[in-house]
């Protein structure tokens, strides 16, 4: 079996936003169930690694941090409130933030410092989260999954 492609994200699961941040997990946990239901990306799992971040800035830059040490993480997925987003971006330079929650136009737009950015460690975490953002059953996720080559999907982690 392939080692997983694992993504992180860092939300509110206990404080003022805790709404959000649970159906964010759900979404994210339910695309993701879909992709290894279909089998994965090339027959690697995908693996979603969740931390709460009380809608703290500090926290959201500790878990962070965390993500960011933790060399198997191959991007920060979308985080939650937007000084939490400017908090993870100033922090994280080296990681994609893919799909900021946020009002804040400019930490959303495709050329800001990290966002939606393509790199040998986010490569497979921005496919894996464009099946997710463009499917709805599991049949189309493996279709999207099943389109990714084996080379783009490679991170080096494993």
């Amino acid at each position: 079996m392939a080692c997983a492609l694992r993504v992180a994200a860092t939300l509110d699961l206990s404080n003022v936003e805790k709404v959000n941040g649970a159906a964010l997990h759900q979404g994210a946990s339910a695309c993701v169930l879909a992709l290894n239901e279909a089998g994965g990306v090339n027959g690697a799992p995908v693996e979603l690694v969740v931390a709460d971040d009380r809608f703290d800035p500090a926290a959201t830059r500790r878990n962070a941090l965390a993500f960011q040490a933790d060399g198997s993480i191959l991007a920060l997925l979308h985080p939650q409130g937007t000084r939490q987003t400017g908090a993870l971006m100033e922090t994280v330079h080296d990681m994609a933030v893919v799909g900021p929650n946020t009002g804040a136009v400019a930490l959303r737009r495709r050329d800001a410092a990290n966002a939606n950015r393509c790199s040998p460690r986010s490569l497979a975490c921005r496919w894996i989260w464009a099946a997710c953002a463009s499917t709805s059953r599991t049949a189309d996720a493996k279709a999207a999954a099943s389109s990714i080559s084996p080379s783009s999907a490679s991170t080096g982690a494993c």
